[in-house]
């Protein structure tokens, strides 16, 4: 379960970064005075075919093109907490890093009577640009609220002289 709370100028749907066979939605984000940045949300279903892989990695090439930050949440189905990941997660962490992707979130995501995992994720190419990020039990799902806090900039005013 993910929730969005901001405020901002003007959006702009990203369909150029978008691909119906990923579930992938790209939004760019304006505030005044700042440089834009891009917020995607992906659902990759469980036991997905290797081609998903090939195509979010086509798409992470795009996204890199532009030199923009970018921002990816939603629920990948790679348990980020295993010591030893299967192939696809391996496979996914591997893509993550050669694109320069930093996993925030670092709690279990969904907990269940006899398992732990950690499979909704916050990605970014620029993890300096974030203050905190954590996970909320919220419990009307069986998936846990992930959440981050993005830092602001405020413009600067120019100085009064009485």
């Amino acid at each position: 379960m993910v929730v969005l709370l901001f405020t901002f100028v003007t959006s702009l749907i990203r369909s150029d970064f978008s691909d119906p066979d990923l579930e992938f939605l790209c939004i760019q984000i304006q505030n005044p005075k700042t440089k834009p940045f891009l917020l995607s949300n992906w659902y990759r279903p469980p036991n997905s075919p290797i081609e998903l892989s090939d195509k979010f990695e086509v798409l992470l090439g795009k996204i890199e093109a532009e030199n923009i930050e970018s921002n990816i949440l939603g629920d990948i189905n790679c348990n980020m907490l295993v010591s030893s990941p299967t192939n696809e997660t391996r496979h996914f962490i591997e893509l993550c890093a050669s694109y320069k992707y930093t996993q925030l979130i670092k709690e279990p995501t969904r907990v269940t009577s006899s398992s732990q995992s950690l499979i909704d994720l916050f990605l970014t190419n620029e993890p300096d640009k974030f203050v905190t990020s954590g996970v909320s039990h919220i419990g009307c799902s069986d998936h846990s609220l992930i959440y981050v806090s993005r830092k602001l900039t405020c413009p600067r005013s120019f100085p009064q002289i009485d």
